[in-house]
């Protein structure tokens, strides 16, 4: 297996995963296809799940020789930190060899050294969990960058938000004994909002999760919010090529992804 990377955007994209995915978890499972590579963890807590999925197309250089699916098994702190050696302007390589388990790592760049690593894959026992479809109660799109902001601050206060949706409008409510914070959003403030008519949803969300999703906010400049009672909140930030007018793509299905599941909280 090998991949190549020399697309300056997109190489910062592929470090930024990298770089955030550590404080989420220990080690992971990435699969590479003929067709994409997706990579699937969840933290200690088994209160968040991140999801990576990122199409062959996307990168410069695809070469998959076997004939099926094969899975690496990641030490992400150590990944990140390798990551965390890319120079600006250089690009990536990444070769697999799967008969010995080592994947080789390079950056490369015209006016920089090279540098290669060697990491080798782990064990694990888990599996990949299998995520259906589903329909949820509230869809939202809003910018991440704004998103983002605004869970900053109501950790000012607790560490647990309420989401309250009705057809009027979205309400994120953090409450302490030193105070409170509530961030009333209408439809006219973010891009898209829809919900079930004459339904009001109300749920709890620990917020150190929210925040650990929403470092991955440089990732695309719209974030991808679905909502329910019935499942974990869903949150998706589109890693798929601008059109041809150079605007993002707006839509909730994108080929290539980075997406979170959020369980909900129990409040006394």
């Amino acid at each position: 297996m090998k991949l190549t990377l020399k697309d300056p955007a997109k190489v910062n994209t592929f470090a930024n995963i990298f770089r955030h995915s550590k404080n989420i978890l220990d080690d992971a499972n990435i699969v590479f296809s003929d067709t994409h590579i997706y990579m699937q963890g969840m933290d200690a807590a088994h209160a968040l799940l991140f999801e990576l999925k990122i199409m062959a197309s996307w990168f410069d250089e695809y070469e998959m020789n076997a004939e099926t699916p094969q899975t690496f098994g990641l030490h992400c702190e150590t990944f990140f930190k390798i990551i965390n050696c890319l120079n600006e302007n250089q690009y990536i390589e990444l070769v697999w060899e799967t008969d010995n388990d080592k994947m080789h790592i390079a950056f490369k760049g015209d006016d920089s050294i090279s540098k290669e690593f060697e990491l080798s894959g782990i064990d694990m026992d888990t599996e990949m969990m299998v995520i259906p479809d589903v329909e949820y109660t509230a869809d939202i799109c809003i910018k991440s960058d704004e998103f983002a902001e605004i869970i900053k601050e109501l950790s000012i206060f607790n560490d647990t938000v309420q989401v309250k949706c009705t057809e009027e409008k979205i309400e994120l409510l953090a409450s302490g004994t030193l105070g409170s914070m509530t961030a009333s959003i209408k439809e006219d403030d973010i891009i898209s909002y829809a919900i079930e008519e004459d339904t009001e949803l109300v749920v709890n969300y620990g917020l150190s999760f929210m925040d650990k999703v929403c470092h991955f906010n440089k990732l695309s400049t719209d974030l991808y919010i679905h909502s329910s009672l019935s499942y974990p909140m869903k949150m998706i930030y589109s890693l798929d090529e601008p059109n041809e007018d150079g605007e993002e793509q707006i839509t909730d299905d994108p080929k290539s992804y980075c997406r979170f599941f959020i369980a909900p909280k129990e409040v006394d």
